[in-house]
């Protein structure tokens, strides 16, 4: 877990300069340009994660953003287009692992995000930003639970040269994921003035 997270910073903090959603005059049509990108990306993608034999201890229905994602475009009177997925990402479990990474990762930095946008435009979990809630006050103990579950998985996969492939692949997995995030958010709004 700890090399997933070193070896994904890069990309990580190339995402978070590209979300505008933390500027003081973030507007409703900024916001909801945002939105749609994410939308573009998550619905699908977990369209495609459900399609695998992800093991019952991730509980991975439970960890669906979908419901939230459509609440929110509802509740704005959004629609959106999925964003072009390369053919190779969530298409095993290793590398499903890398993707949920940072779908699971991005619930905590929405709990900024989301007491920003109640703050600057009143939105909250059932106006519109339910999706930057994730799982509200649970969102803690849900992460808390899902590198439990990385861990775990990676311990059972400690056979000689296996371990590394796997986190290897993750990682590879959670690039391409943020680059698919960044490319939509790019594909909707230019990057914000100092971001890579």
């Amino acid at each position: 877990m700890e090399r997933l997270k070193h070896e994904t910073r890069a990309e990580h903090l190339a995402l978070e300069a590209r979300v505008p959603l933390m500027q003081p005059g973030l507007t409703v049509p900024q916001y909801a340009q945002v939105l749609r990108a994410f939308a573009s990306v998550v619905l699908p993608l977990e369209q495609r994660l459900a399609a695998l034999p992800l093991p019952d201890a991730l509980k991975y229905p439970a960890r669906r953003h979908t419901p939230a994602l459509q609440a929110d475009l509802a509740a704005l009177g959004l629609d959106f287009l999925p964003h072009p997925l390369p053919e190779t990402l969530a298409t095993s479990l290793p590398a499903a692992y890398g993707t949920l990474y940072v779908l699971e990762g991005s619930t905590l930095g929405g709990q900024l995000i989301s007491r920003h946008l109640k703050k600057h435009l009143n939105l909250d979990g059932t106006s519109g930003a339910a999706y930057f809630s994730g799982y509200g006050p649970d969102t803690g103990r849900q992460w808390r639970a899902f590198t439990q579950f990385m861990r775990d998985a990676e311990r059972e996969a400690a056979q000689p040269g296996w371990a590394d492939a796997m986190v290897q692949d993750m990682v590879q997995e959670a690039r391409a994921a943020f680059a698919v995030f960044a490319a939509a958010l790019l594909a909707v709004a230019p990057a914000p003035r100092g971001a890579a």
